[in-house]
């Protein structure tokens, strides 16, 4: 038997156990990514799918139908992300972990949207929508608030 992820994140993907740390090596192995974190998204065939959250270098513009390709040609097709979201930054805890559980409650909200539909997901103080989807500008200071709430316990 051989351990290659936490419990809560391995996503079950129509039966198949789908470890994220092998997808963000696939997604590492690509020239423009920076970071990558993936989580579970909601899919109403499978109950869940991968969804892959990057951050590219500033000058690379690529799309998110290369990402899926990329995977394509370097994991099983069920382990392929159906969607990515680009960040300027992920959302990291004071010691530089990735904060999965704020990414998960980011894929939630992709289950309605159409697979094919590119997401962009910045933070920044900029109000003008880039894509269907947006981070809330108060986004952090609500995690901040809950972070002080849960370290006075």
């Amino acid at each position: 038997m051989e351990i290659k992820d936490r419990s809560k994140d391995v996503i079950i993907s129509g039966g198949e156990n789908i470890s994220s740390v092998e997808v963000e090596a696939a997604l590492y192995k690509h020239p423009s990514v920076v970071e990558a974190a993936v989580v579970a998204m909601p899919h109403p065939k499978w109950g869940e799918s991968p969804c892959a959250f990057v951050t590219m270098r500033n000058d690379d513009a690529v799309e998110e139908a290369e990402i899926i390709q990329h995977c394509r040609r370097n994991l099983p097709h069920y382990m392929v992300p159906k969607k990515v979201a680009f960040m300027e930054e992920l959302p990291k805890t004071s010691t530089g972990k990735v904060q999965k559980f704020q990414l998960r409650a980011i894929a939630k909200t992709f289950e309605n949207s159409s697979e094919n539909e590119s997401c962009l997901a910045k933070k920044s103080s900029s109000t003008t929508p880039q894509s269907s989807w947006e981070m809330p500008r108060d986004y952090q200071y609500q995690n901040q608030e809950q972070i002080l709430a849960l370290s006075r316990l």
